[in-house]
């Protein structure tokens, strides 16, 4: 056995945009993460019926195989691009001085957003990850920086060759470039704010003498979030109260020109679900919850109706996302 120790920081994460489902291919971006959680998912299959001993299984038998993955990042305007598509899937790309995608949720064809192959290599070896789909992605600003926290589920994992690293080295977009609108009208007294999209994975199991899922499918998508304000007034308690329907932007940009970099989150419909004022800091803070409505107001090209509309501004071409 190799008495050689590998950093954590030798781990580089790798994304390809797979035409087939669980047909692996080769990356085309590095995401530069803080930290990744990959697990071959296994349960074994106990033989617990009774034979005599009071003892609690007799046996075991190889069980279902599967992959699973946690991610966390700070926002990059390109690579924040692969969570936000890989569970809305309709993606409209817009080619100009920077590339604008739009992405909303897909309401056509088979409704289901577009899967990956994964490669995660740490200077031991390198694990590939055929289709793999976005469960859950959570995106946060506030004085502790704009980041994103995911997770995923996958094939089980294959054992390749490191492929080549392609770190754009795009800087991460400043949390203090954000801007929140509620209602349409910017809070200047915004602390914090983030937005969850959440799309559950349910895999799909044949008793064809695979140990892996013939097909993971994504279910329908919720999308909430949170905003804690300083208190100015009452108005966003007395929209909660009546249970008035109000807006959300979240929307953090930097840079200009070909070099502009954008990442916005708008929810035309959503209702708050909690406003709960806080005394613990040196001023009344206000903490709002909310959930979103799909609207067509928010639908992409597919039509039909979406939670939320992302639109994220750099240079990747379009088809890489979805």
């Amino acid at each position: 056995m190799s008495t050689a120790f590998f950093p954590s920081q030798l781990a580089a994460v790798s994304l390809g945009l797979e035409s087939t489902y669980g047909t692996a291919v080769s990356p085309t971006y590095s995401i530069p993460v803080s930290a990744w959680g990959p697990s071959d998912s296994h349960t074994p299959i106990g033989d617990a019926a009774w034979q005599g001993p009071p003892a609690t299984t007799f046996g075991h038998e190889p069980g279902p195989l599967a992959g699973a993955h946690q991610l966390a990042a700070p926002v990059y305007a390109d690579t924040v691009g692969f969570p936000l598509a890989g569970l809305l899937g309709d993606v409209t790309t817009t080619t100009g001085s920077p590339n604008t995608h739009a992405m909303s949720l897909l309401t056509t064809g088979d409704l289901q957003p577009p899967s990956y192959t994964l490669y995660g290599a740490d200077g031991l070896d390198c694990l590939r990850y055929a289709g793999f789909r976005f469960t859950d992605c959570t995106l946060s600003g506030g004085d502790t920086g704009f980041a994103w926290t995911a997770d995923g589920v996958s094939l089980d994992s294959t054992v390749v060759s490191a492929p080549t690293t392609n770190f754009t080295g795009l800087a991460p977009i400043p949390s203090w470039t954000g801007v929140v609108q509620l209602g349409g009208v910017t809070d200047l007294q915004t602390l914090s704010a983030t937005v969850a999209i959440t799309r559950s994975v349910v895999a799909q199991r044949n008793t064809d003498g695979s140990r892996v899922p013939w097909l993971q499918r994504a279910a329908e998508i919720t999308v909430t979030g949170s905003v804690a304000v300083a208190m100015r007034d009452d108005t966003y308690r007395a929209a909660f109260v009546a249970g008035t329907p109000s807006s959300v932007d979240v929307t953090y940009s930097y840079g200009s020109g070909a070099s502009a970099q954008q990442v916005k989150l708008h929810c035309s419909s959503v209702v708050f679900t909690k406003a709960a004022r806080s005394y613990g800091s040196n001023w009344v803070e206000l903490d709002l919850e909310w959930v979103a409505d799909a609207n067509a107001a928010d639908a992409g090209s597919s039509g039909g109706k979406s939670p939320i509309k992302a639109t994220v501004k750099n240079t990747v071409a379009s088809g890489v996302y979805a």
